[in-house]
C-alpha cells in the first residue's frame, strides 16, 4: 500500500540511499529497479526478471529482503516511490522523460550543477550517448548550457506538460525502469556530495 505522497528532498534521497545499502550493499541499485517495478508499477517477479535481466531466484530474493524491512523502512521506501512521478512522452524522435514532485532547492542545486550531475548520469548508464538534453523547470523550462536553437522544441512542446520543480531528461536511447534508477541513484549522488553542503 502506498503511503502519502511529499516533496523529494536531498534529505529524502539520502535517507532511502541509506536503507537500501545498510541492507543490500552493493546489490542496493538493482534492489531499488525491483522495488521500482514491483512497488511502482505492480508488475510481477516473471516480468521484473525478464526487464532486469536478473534471474526469478535473484529477484524473489531481492523482494524477500524487501519484504522484511523494519515497517518504518519499508513505508520510507514505498513513499519515496509514490511520490516520484515519471511520465514519458516522445517527440521528434527522442523519447522524453518528466521526473516531478521534487523540493525546489534540490531543483536550483540541479540548475546550478548540470555539469555535475551529467557527468553522474553518464557512469550511471555507462554510455554517454544515450543522454541528449537535461532540462530542469521551476518556473519555465530551460536545458542549462544547451544552445538555445536545440531546445526550443523540446521547450515548447514539454514546458506545458513538466509541472513545477522538475527535471526533464531528452533520451537518444532510453531504457524504462533502469534509466529511471539511473537518474535517482545520480541525484542521490549529487545530493550526497554537492547540495547538501549548500545552506
Amino acid at each position: 500500500m502506498f503511503r502519502e505522497e511529499r516533496e523529494l528532498d536531498c534529505e529524502y534521497f539520502s535517507r532511502v540511499a541509506g536503507v537500501l545499502e545498510e541492507h543490500f550493499q552493493r546489490r542496493a541499485v538493482e534492489a531499488l529497479s525491483v522495488a521500482f517495478l514491483f512497488f511502482k508499477e505492480r508488475v510481477g517477479r516473471t516480468h521484473i526478471s525478464r526487464r532486469l535481466g536478473l534471474t526469478e531466484r535473484q529477484v524473489r530474493g531481492i523482494l524477500e529482503k524487501l519484504r522484511k524491512l523494519g515497517g518504518g523502512e519499508l513505508d520510507l521506501l514505498e513513499g519515496f516511490l509514490s511520490s516520484l512521478r515519471v511520465e514519458r512522452a516522445s517527440l521528434n524522435g527522442f523519447e522524453s522523460t518528466i521526473y516531478s514532485a521534487f523540493s525546489p532547492r534540490l531543483i536550483d542545486c540541479l540548475a546550478n550543477r548540470i555539469i555535475y550531475f551529467r557527468d553522474a548520469l553518464v557512469v550511471a548508464l555507462e554510455d554517454f550517448r544515450k543522454i541528449y538534453l537535461i532540462g530542469v523547470k521551476s518556473n519555465r523550462l530551460d536545458f542549462p548550457m544547451a544552445p538555445k536553437d536545440l531546445t526550443k522544441v523540446f521547450i515548447e512542446n514539454l514546458d506545458p506538460k513538466a509541472g513545477a520543480n522538475s527535471i526533464v531528461v531528452v533520451w537518444s536511447r532510453y531504457e524504462p525502469v533502469v534509466d529511471d534508477v539511473a537518474v535517482v541513484t545520480s541525484l542521490t549522488r549529487m545530493c550526497r556530495e554537492v547540495c547538501i553542503h549548500i545552506k
